[in-house]
């Protein structure tokens, strides 16, 4: 549906616009709410959901960690190492609006050019960019949440 859309898009660039169709950003996002209960109850408890994080210091003066979020980014290269965008992953703590139950909104976004100057290019990026959200999450996520999630390989 998003294809036929972007034809009928670019259509009416160089029909009504005297324009030509020149997409220079393609962008994908997943935003996943992991809600506490199943593997963790508090937003100190980051690295029981993510393998990024580990809330232990070095030595006993840290107190009890409240909170926190963390942002990462990762270079995308092609098979000959030329980039060809970033992924971005950002885990924020939230409440569920509901019942103020604990919840870390993780989010995946993929950003680069499109592998041609077409709608085609378009398209085959938002696939490798699809694929590397879904590898990524599987990634940076517990292998114990992947089990509460039921999540097999």
């Amino acid at each position: 549906m998003f294809e036929r859309e972007l034809g009928s898009f670019k259509a009416l660039i160089e029909n009504h616009a005297s324009g030509e169709f020149h997409p220079n950003q393609v962008e994908v996002t997943y935003v996943n709410h992991i809600v506490a209960g199943k593997g963790w109850r508090t937003h100190a408890d980051l690295g029981d959901v993510v393998t990024l994080f580990s809330p232990r210091g070095t030595d006993a003066f840290a107190p009890q960690l409240e909170d926190c979020g963390l942002t990462a980014r990762y270079v995308m290269r092609n098979e000959s190492g030329e980039p060809i965008g970033r992924l971005h992953v950002a885990v924020e703590p939230s409440y569920r609006a509901e019942d103020d139950t604990p919840m870390f909104v993780l989010t995946l976004t993929v950003r680069g050019r499109p592998l041609e100057e077409s709608i085609e290019g378009v398209m085959q990026f938002l696939e490798l960019g699809r694929d590397w959200i879904v590898r990524m999450f599987a990634t940076i996520t517990t292998p114990e949440m992947h089990a509460l999630w039921e999540r097999f390989q």
